[in-house]
C-alpha cells in the first residue's frame, strides 16, 4: 500500500517542498511541517544578512563605520595590529625599534581595521584551536598592568609566616581573571625549594594572555628560611634525638 510524504527539492530561492507516494518504511520523506522548517531555516540562513545589510544602510550606519577613523593602522604577517596617529607613535606604543617595525610591519590598506582606529593600541588577533586567525582583534594585557597583577598576587608571600610559607612548597596554583579590558589571562603561581640553596624558598608568579604574540611576563620573590631551620634542628635537639 502506498504512503505520501514529503521531499525537499531544488536549491537557492527555487527550494521547495513536493508531497509524493512512496512505500512504507521509506524514510527520505519527511512530514509536511518537517520539510516547511527545512526549507525556512535554509531560506532565512541565506536572506537575513542581505535583509541586515539593508537596514544597516537604510539607517546610515556606513556613514560611521565606514568613515574615516581617527588613527592609521600598521599591521604585521603575524597577527598584530597598531593603530596610532603617526608611525613614531605607532613604534613607541610596540616598544620596537624604527629597523624592526619597518622589517616586520605595513600600513594596513582596505577598510578592514577601521574598527580598531579609534584608539591608540595595540591589536593582536585571535586564533582558533588550529592556530588559524579568527579576524578577531583583542588588547593584550598591558606590560603595566600586568606587573601590577603579579606583585598583588605575590605580596601576601611576602609577609607569610615561614612555617605557613614551608608547607606550600610544591604546590603550583592556576587561576584566570581579565584584564581592565576584558582580555582573558592565566595566573601561574609555583612554589619551590631550590636544591642547590635549601634554606630559600622561591615564589614565581607567570601571567600569560595565551594570545599569539600576546603579553608574558613573570616576577618571583626569594625568602630565606635559614632562621626556621635553625629552630627547627633546635627543637630537635631538645626532644633527645
Amino acid at each position: 500500500m502506498k504512503h505520501t510524504g514529503w521531499k525537499v527539492l531544488g536549491d537557492g530561492p527555487s527550494r521547495r517542498i513536493a508531497e509524493f507516494k512512496t512505500n512504507k518504511g521509506d524514510d527520505t520523506m519527511l512530514s509536511y511541517d518537517e520539510a516547511k522548517d527545512d526549507v525556512l531555516r535554509f531560506l532565512k540562513e541565506h536572506i537575513d544578512p542581505f535583509l541586515q545589510r539593508i537596514d544597516e544602510l537604510e539607517n546610515d550606519d556606513d556613514r560611521v563605520s565606514g568613515a574615516l577613523p581617527p588613527f592609521k593602522a600598521w599591521c604585521s604577517n603575524y597577527g598584530t595590529v597598531v593603530t596610532a596617529k603617526t608611525k613614531k607613535r605607532a613604534i613607541e606604543l610596540l616598544e620596537t625599534t624604527r629597523y624592526s617595525f619597518n622589517l616586520d610591519f605595513n600600513e594596513a590598506g582596505g577598510d578592514w581595521w577601521y574598527h580598531l582606529a579609534h584608539e591608540e593600541a595595540v591589536w593582536i588577533e585571535e586564533t582558533d584551536e588550529e592556530g588559524k586567525g579568527t579576524d578577531t582583534y583583542i588588547k593584550p594585557v598591558g606590560r603595566d598592568e600586568a606587573n601590577h597583577i603579579i606583585e598583588e598576587h605575590l605580596s601576601p608571600y611576602r609577609t607569610m609566616r615561614l612555617d605557613e610559607l614551608l608547607s606550600k612548597v610544591g604546590e603550583e596554583i592556576e587561576s584566570t581573571g581579565e584584564s581592565s579590558d576584558g582580555t582573558p589571562y592565566k595566573l601561574t603561581t609555583t612554589i619551590r625549594r631550590y636544591e642547590w640553596q635549601p634554606d630559600t624558598i622561591g615564589v614565581i608568579v607567570r601571567l600569560d594572555d595565551e594570545l599569539k604574540e600576546g603579553c608574558r611576563v613573570w616576577d618571583s620573590i626569594d625568602r630565606d628560611i635559614s632562621e626556621l631551620l635553625v629552630l627547627s634542628s633546635v627543637d630537635w635537639k631538645k626532644e633527645g634525638f
